[in-house]
């Protein structure tokens, strides 16, 4: 795909944009998705008064996903997922660096909520995730006070850094395909939880016009890759250095079902706090009919000393279009096809594996709410030079509460 995959990422998203903005229009096609439409978790605060766009479904829990503003005063969710990946060809060189395997477990997660007042919550989720020999993740533990309905929430402890939208759909219940899309594998190193004071807020129009605010103050990455997110191994609390991390997220809904946003983190990254970490996206997603979009473009630099190679930047971009179909028949919850192209320059200083855009194509199908099986072929097209063959097949199975 070479040069073309951004090309014809910014082509889908103008036709998408253009084709919500002209439902939009139509007095009925703009009209609030009906509650038993694609439901997304991308704005954990939406009350369904269609104001908002994005809304949390019920098909499993996701970050922020617990509302405890009424009774019960504790809710207790969670998820877990069995993934195999196949090589059709020889080479195992890929974005997310897996090796073929069967069945074996890709995580499980255990989330908890606790309300304590009206607008003070205690929430926490812990994840054992396969990958790497299998480790445990505290990817939250905050205290949340809602200071303003709506306007202003503030956070203490150990919370989502918030950086684009693929967090909120990352998990395999909310995931169309099997993988993660390539920029948030090796540009923004994923979801991870940090340390820190977090502030949040959304404010509505009649209109269907919307802003989304989002901002951290975190200890920060200690590294640029993906292995340097702080971990409990690593001691999570304990920053490595005394430089603090910011990060955030600016929305703005221009219609029910249509948001744009730009992201930003900043934060030195080496134990003398002298080289920094800079990293910039923007983002896309909208609705039409059973249809969804989603797209990101991630742009990083960072500072490195010449003795580990000298500073370099990085680019990722993705674009995933997904279509649900809910027939309401025996033995189909719901059936969903999918189409992601992603594609990343992992290193500017060289040319790898990680110059690459990639295709993939998934199959998503739940026979009985709360479970699913998934399908995804992934061809890539590597730009550093000879191709590789390392095409993947993944099958994922899972469930949720």
């Amino acid at each position: 795909m070479g040069r073309a995959g951004p090309i014809v990422t910014l082509v889908l998203l103008g036709l998408f944009a253009g084709a919500s903005a002209a439902r939009g229009d139509d007095g009925e096609a703009g009209a609030e998705a009906p509650d038993d439409g694609i439901q997304l978790g991308l704005d954990p605060s939406a009350d369904g008064d269609g104001s908002g766009g994005f809304e949390l479904g019920d098909d499993g829990f996701d970050i922020d996903e617990v509302d405890l503003d009424e009774d019960p005063w504790w809710e207790l969710h969670g998820r877990g997922s069995l993934i195999s990946a196949f090589y059709p060809k020889s080479d195992e060189r890929t974005v997310d660096g897996v090796t073929g395997h069967t069945f074996s477990l890709s995580s499980i997660a255990i989330f908890l909520g606790l309300r304590i007042t009206d607008d003070l919550w205690v929430k926490t989720e812990v994840e054992y995730v396969g990958e790497d020999g299998g480790e445990i993740e505290l990817d939250l533990a905050v205290l949340e006070w809602e200071a303003v309905e709506k306007l202003l929430t503030v956070s203490v402890g150990i919370n989502y850094v918030p950086f684009g939208v693929e967090r909120f759909y990352y998990a395999p219940n909310r995931n169309p395909l099997i993988d993660r899309p390539a920029p948030f594998r090796r540009v923004f190193p994923g979801t991870y939880g940090d340390l820190g004071v977090f502030v949040k807020g959304r404010l509505d129009t009649e209109s269907g016009f919307g802003l989304r605010w989002e901002l951290a103050v975190v200890n920060g990455l200690r590294g640029p890759e993906r292995d340097d997110r702080p971990t409990l191994e690593t001691n999570i609390v304990r920053d490595n250095n005394d430089d603090k991390a910011v990060a955030g997220r600016l929305g703005a809904v221009l219609r029910p079902g249509l948001e744009i946003g730009a992201s930003g983190y900043v934060g030195r990254h080496d134990d003398d706090a002298r080289r920094l970490l800079h990293l910039f996206g923007v983002d896309l997603r909208a609705e039409v009919g059973g249809f969804r979009l989603v797209a990101e473009y991630v742009l990083g630099n960072v500072e490195e000393e010449r003795l580990n190679g000298g500073s370099f930047h990085r680019w990722g971009y993705y674009v995933t279009l997904v279509y649900r179909w809910e027939p309401e028949v025996f033995a189909i919850d719901w059936l969903e096809g999918s189409l992601r192209i992603d594609g990343i320059d992992g290193d500017s200083r060289v040319r790898d594996h990680l110059d690459v855009d990639r295709l993939s194509a998934g199959l998503g199908w739940s026979p009985v709410e709360h479970f699913f099986v998934k399908l995804e072929y992934q061809w890539a097209f590597e730009r550093g030079g000879s191709e590789i063959d390392n095409d993947l097949f993944f099958i994922e199975v899972g469930a949720w509460f």
